[in-house]
């Protein structure tokens, strides 16, 4: 009898920290985003302020923006074509969805046009990343409580049909 009893705890945690890892990704999503929009802020100020090249905007951001991975896997030193080294970088990292999709364009759009021009690319791609970010963050306030209470829920299942 104990071996069952714990035999079903066992399945009632497994199936509730099964609901809280789905319900993390979701949130992760969102955080992100928020990440990305930072990387995008910060990324205006040292175009528009201290006029930095593309390679050096990127070495800084890679000691400011710790969590994107990304950032860390762009070969600087050796790299010939930043648009190439910075979609490899994302392909390699990123998960495929739309913030991949956004941060693919903007790496191709940055560094080909005026001073201007990457202000107007920079902000385009921040207010795509607010939107992307709302979105995340509503999908996560409405699936993200049903992924861990369904998580629960399965598990106290599974743990009473293992009695």
């Amino acid at each position: 009898m104990f071996v069952k009893s714990l035999g079903a705890i066992m399945l009632i945690l497994s199936g509730g920290l099964w609901g809280i890892s789905q319900s993390e990704k979701l949130k992760n999503k969102v955080r992100f985003c928020d990440e990305a929009a930072a990387m995008f802020r910060k990324t205006a100020i040292k175009v528009r302020f201290n006029n930095y090249e593309v390679l050096e905007i990127v070495r800084i951001l890679r000691e400011e923006c710790v969590d994107l991975i990304f950032l860390k896997n762009i070969d600087i030193e050796s790299c010939m074509d930043f648009h190439c080294c910075w979609r490899e970088a994302i392909e390699k990292t990123v998960p495929e969805g739309e913030e991949r999709d956004l941060l693919i364009r903007f790496g191709c759009g940055f560094g080909t046009t005026d001073i201007e021009g990457q202000l107007q690319l920079i902000a385009a791609s921040e207010a795509e990343i607010g939107e992307l970010r709302k979105a995340r963050y509503e999908n996560y306030m409405k699936h993200g409580r049903v992924y861990r209470t369904v998580g629960m829920l399965f598990g106290l299942m599974t743990g009473i049909i293992f009695i």
